[in-house]
């Protein structure tokens, strides 16, 4: 009998032990994964995702989807995820990536300070050359500390610099209207849905954008962006019919027919918000609580909608 137990105890270390690992390997594979999306974009030198225009992201998400169409959501909700949390937040200047280290020899602005775009912010020394350290989009400096005779190396960064006039809007409209151009309208959908559970605080401006360019796609984008995101279904639904007005009666019912089939399925909602989490944000150099509005897993989904007319009882309406 005492052997039985200690047999037991030690199948439950090792299980426990082997989830662990299983746990980790996870996590890695999702960092990694999601530094190579935010390689394959093809950007400008010296443009991120955060700094780029909507242009050059349209331009980018675009060749990015060509080339590997069946990455086409984890390219949208990645980069959706990194622009929501880029507002207000600070773009880390530092040395190109392959040196080994900067010393910092002089500073050439302050905190406060506007900068433009390819300005000298700092003089460094690499190699035993001076090379000069620019600015990398318009904004603001911030976080500056006076690192003359220190060596930047690694992630280290001089300063950052807020954006001017940045907009997440705009951006978040370039990428899915570049990667609905990019797709089969059957596949629109599911790609809205990823990116509304990415940036859940943009989820109106993700939805508009969709149901304008597909309406035909519109009931579909309403079930497949509510599953994702249960406890959105009253702006999903408001946004889609703001879109798309004669289709009010039928979005409703899809939204009531999605938080339905959303209920009686466990673990669904959790599945798509993860797509983009904590460890993506933080290879771009972002902080995951800036984040807009970001959406709790443990939250309730809302009521039912109420479809014009509907049989569905004890409805609520999408704009109450």
């Amino acid at each position: 009998m005492k052997k039985t137990r200690l047999q037991l105890q030690k199948s439950r270390v090792l299980r426990g032990f082997l989830s662990a690992i299983c746990t980790i390997l996870w996590i890695s594979t999702v960092a990694i994964g999601h530094t190579e999306v935010s390689a394959s974009l093809s950007l400008p030198s010296g443009v991120s995702i955060q700094t780029a225009t909507p242009e050059q992201l349209a331009t980018a998400v675009k060749a990015a989807i060509a080339k590997n169409p069946g990455n086409a959501k984890t390219i949208v909700s990645h980069t959706v995820a990194v622009l929501a949390a880029t507002k207000n937040q600070g773009i880390p200047q530092r040395p190109a990536p392959q040196s080994k280290g900067a010393l910092v020899l002089k500073v050439l602005v302050k905190p406060g300070q506007s900068v433009k775009a390819g300005q000298v912010i700092a003089l460094l020394e690499v190699d035993g050359k001076q090379q000069q350290l620019k600015a990398s989009l318009d904004g603001t400096i911030t976080s500056l500390d006076d690192k003359v005779g220190t060596i930047i190396s690694g992630t280290g960064n001089l300063c950052e610099i807020v954006p001017t006039g940045f907009s997440p809007e705009a951006s978040i409209r370039a990428v899915i209207t570049a990667a609905i151009a990019s797709l089969p309208s059957s596949e629109v959908p599911t790609i809205v849905a990823a990116a509304c559970a990415s940036a859940p605080g943009y989820a109106a401006v993700i939805i508009q954008t969709a149901v304008t360019l597909v309406p035909t796609q519109a009931v579909a984008i309403v079930q497949a962006a509510v599953r994702a995101v249960p406890s959105l279904a009253t702006t999903i639904v408001s946004a889609a019919i703001a879109a798309a007005p004669d289709q009010a009666s039928s979005l409703s019912a899809a939204a009531n027919q999605a938080l339905q089939l959303s209920s009686r399925q466990s673990g669904g909602q959790g599945a798509l918000q993860g797509e983009t989490d904590a460890s993506t944000l933080q290879t771009e150099g972002i902080n995951p609580a800036n984040t807009i509005n970001p959406v709790p897993s443990s939250t309730p989904p809302p009521p039912a909608i109420r479809s014009n007319p509907s049989p569905t009882p004890n409805p609520v309406s999408p704009h109450e």
